[in-house]
């Protein structure tokens, strides 16, 4: 009596393990023929949905995350320091596969990842830990869990690491020889890389298409002087209109702090050249003379440029009119 009750339960182990074996197989064959479509990515759309969407959907999603990389910088940047800073990029859109946290099915067509790096050299500095300090404040203060390590293979380098509530990676590094770098990573996206990388592109104004340095300071007038742009081209205005539309967009020009001489000059140019009243002619003369003012934001030093924190690259809009001409990188 006693054999056939462990026999049975023997028979009933066999059966659980044989079964739970069998569900994790299947589980596994399913997604990867599936191709990892529900897999989210670090915005929480999985593949399945972002193959769904339409190409400007995507691109709308990549300038939120674009965007949203440029503030978490600008935030972490004025922790640190308000004073100058180094682009080591302007904002790079990495292979998926190359990710943080790359998702089964990506490759570098239909995902991707952003970056940016800026750097510092304060006078005197030598790499201290301590340095450390104001963004280990900053982790503290929001509640961010955050590691600190220490590297002396080639020098001493201290490092502090973050990973935002939102999923973006922070790494920011002192070293002895007084070069400290600010790292922001994201998470992988799902998106038709390679399209988007194109759309980008050929919204960029020609002089600046192929500029790898180009910024813009941060502020909401911008997009606000964009849309007075599309809503003059859309509506047709007469010459009269759109002299009207080009006084009040030099007025929101005029309140961005630290770029009013170069708004300025853009303004006096488009005063002497006139405002073309078509449509196509009245956006590009304000679009260059906008690019054309904000590209002195920076200062320019041994190839590279270097800008308080605050100032980007300006994403363009979907809605913006594409350069039939441009080259990409």
């Amino acid at each position: 009596m006693i054999n056939r009750t462990v026999a049975f339960k023997q028979r009933n182990i066999f059966r659980s393990v044989l079964f739970s074996t069998l569900a994790f197989v299947i589980v596994v064959l399913v997604v990867g023929l599936l191709g990892g479509s529900f897999m989210f990515d670090a915005a929480g759309l999985s593949k399945a949905q972002a193959r769904n969407l339409e190409l400007n959907e995507q691109y709308h999603l990549f300038e939120r995350h674009f965007n949203r990389m440029n503030e978490l910088t600008e935030e972490l940047q004025l922790s640190i320091s308000p004073e100058e800073w180094g682009w080591a990029d302007r904002g790079m859109m990495g292979d998926g596969t190359h990710g943080i946290d790359s998702r089964p099915g990506s490759n570098g067509k239909n995902s991707y990842y952003l970056s940016t790096v800026k750097f510092r050299q304060p006078d005197g500095a030598r790499g201290g830990i301590e340095d450390l300090d104001p963004l280990i404040a900053f982790f503290v203060q929001n509640g961010w869990r955050f590691a600190v390590s220490t590297d002396t293979f080639k020098r001493v380098e201290h490092t502090a690491s973050a990973v935002s509530p939102d999923g973006w990676h922070v790494r920011y590094t002192v070293r002895d020889n007084g070069h400290y770098t600010l790292a922001v990573i994201s998470g992988t996206f799902w998106g038709d890389r390679e399209e988007l990388r194109a759309e980008r592109h050929k919204r960029m104004p020609p002089e600046k298409a192929n500029d790898q340095q180009g910024c813009q300071h941060t502020d909401h007038q911008g997009d606000h002087l964009r849309n007075l742009q599309r809503h003059y081209q859309g509506n047709h205005r007469n010459q009269h209109d759109g002299q009207k539309v080009e006084q009040q967009s030099g007025q929101l020009r005029g309140q961005q702090n630290g770029l009013q001489g170069d708004l300025q000059k853009g303004l006096q140019s488009n005063e002497q050249s006139g405002f073309q009243s078509n449509e196509q002619g009245g956006f590009q003369s304000t679009h260059q003379a906008t690019h054309q003012s904000v590209h002195n934001a920076c200062r320019h030093k041994n190839g590279r440029r270097f800008a308080k924190p605050g100032v980007h690259l300006p994403f363009p809009k979907w809605e913006d009119p594409i350069v039939e001409v441009f080259e990409t990188d």
